[in-house]
């Protein structure tokens, strides 16, 4: 409960794109209420990321495909609203949130990875906006903050693999990535792990 009062907002993110903010304050009375809580109406697609925050931060989506995109947490609508227009077929499976001196990093499947500042995704300039390619190798299956020091764990169709970042260069204005260590021949990463 006091992680939940601490944040003022919860941001959904959906497959399809669309983000929606929930003020805290009240989805904690409501849930705390003696009437069950609900959506009052669901954002289209799969719920893919719940992001509690503070309000000063940019929400970043990246699809199965590379594509990304930014918005600022404060633009992000209590009604909801589409942010990143996909192609048909292409998914939003990642999101996270972030400022834009932040560094992230980029996983794709085959175990590939961009290390970025935050600001060098691209930026929303209207709704349902289709945002950029981000990665060359495909399709991504993780985005993380980084935090120097800590590692970021990659998730495998076999084990946990510890990941420095430090390890992995970047490059603004660049869709390259670098192979990272440890991943064995025929070894696929699933997610990454904070």
């Amino acid at each position: 409960r006091q992680m939940c009062i601490r944040d003022r907002k919860f941001i959904v993110v959906t497959s399809l794109g669309y983000a929606r903010a929930f003020p805290t304050p009240v989805m904690v009375e409501s849930i705390e209420s003696p009437v069950p809580w609900g959506f009052d109406y669901p954002l289209p697609g799969w719920p893919v990321a719940v992001l509690p925050a503070q309000g000063d931060e940019q929400v970043i989506m990246v699809t199965d495909y590379g594509r990304g995109i930014r918005v600022p947490v404060a633009e992000v609508p209590g009604r909801g609203r589409q942010v990143l227009n996909r192609p048909d077929g292409e998914t939003v499976n990642n999101a996270l949130l972030a400022r834009p001196e932040d560094e992230i990093l980029l996983v794709t499947e085959s175990g590939y990875a961009r290390r970025m500042r935050a600001e060098w995704v691209y930026a929303a300039h209207k709704p349902n906006d289709k945002g950029e390619v981000l990665v060359s190798r495909r399709p991504v299956h993780g985005i993380a903050n980084i935090e120097f020091g800590r590692p970021v764990w990659l998730l495998t169709n076999e084990r946990l693999v510890p990941v420095d970042p430090a390890g992995v260069w970047g490059e603004d204005d660049s869709t390259k990535t670098y192979k990272l260590r440890g991943i064995r021949k025929g070894e696929r990463v699933r997610s990454l792990v904070r």
